[in-house]
Order: structure tokens, then C-alpha cells, then sequence
């Protein structure tokens, strides 16, 4: 039925009323009006949005994997070498050495020759036990 009215309804129309009804998509019914340029446009824009989610979560990945003194080296855009050489630990009465755990809370942990300013070296060990 609604063919026939449509079939109808088109005949009904002038030549110069024709290329206009070509272009209306809600003529035919359908509920997305807009060009072939502008759905064109839509979705190249949903495939950059896309991609950059697939780019983020990739990032995300990782970073999750990525060990926690390449994060902060990262972070601190790999200038760092570890903390100043100003700040001051705790002295281990287990091994005499001087620790500090940076950044704070981060499971990190540094160590050097207790009283000294020298540089801090990175503990690659096995997990330190506060």
C-alpha cells in the first residue's frame, strides 16, 4: 500500500518538483535526512573517534604492563634519575643502608651509603617489606 502512494504521489509531480523529492530521504520515509556528504563526513568523524579509542586503550595497556621505574622515568619525561640527593631516608638495621621509598607510596625504593649526599640507586631486588 504504501508503495502505491508513494508511486502515486511521485507521479502527481512536475519535472522541475522531481530532483528535489530525489534528494529528500524523508520522502521515501526513511528517518536520516542528510546527504550522502554529510553521513559521508559522520562517519570518517566516527572513525577518528574510533581510532583514537583504540590508541587510548592501547596507551592504557601499556602503561599497566610497563614496570613501576619506567613509569616514573616516563612521567618525569626520562630526566630523572631517581630522587634529589637532598632528601633523606630511613637507615636499615638489617643492612646499614639509607632507603627511601619515591614517589611516596609508589612501591619504589631507593637505597645509598647512610650520611652521605650521594646519588640514590634504584632497588631492583625482590619487593621491600616496610
Amino acid at each position: 500500500d504504501h508503495l502505491l502512494l508513494v508511486g502515486d504521489e511521485l507521479s502527481s509531480l512536475s519535472e522541475s518538483e522531481l530532483p528535489a523529492v530525489a534528494e529528500s530521504a524523508r520522502f521515501f520515509g526513511l528517518v536520516d535526512s542528510r546527504n550522502a556528504k554529510e553521513r559521508f563526513g559522520e562517519a570518517r568523524l566516527e572513525q577518528s573517534f574510533d581510532r583514537i579509542d583504540r590508541d587510548i586503550s592501547s596507551k592504557q595497556e601499556n602503561w599497566a604492563n610497563k614496570d613501576p621505574l619506567e613509569k616514573v622515568m616516563e612521567d618525569d619525561g626520562g630526566r630523572s634519575s631517581g630522587p634529589s640527593t637532598t632528601q633523606k631516608g630511613e637507615i636499615s638495621t638489617d643492612d646499614g643502608y639509607e632507603w627511601l621509598q619515591w614517589p611516596e607510596e609508589s612501591g619504589l625504593y631507593y637505597y645509598r651509603m647512610p650520611g652521605t649526599a650521594e646519588r640514590w640507586d634504584p632497588w631492583t631486588g625482590p619487593p621491600r617489606e616496610d
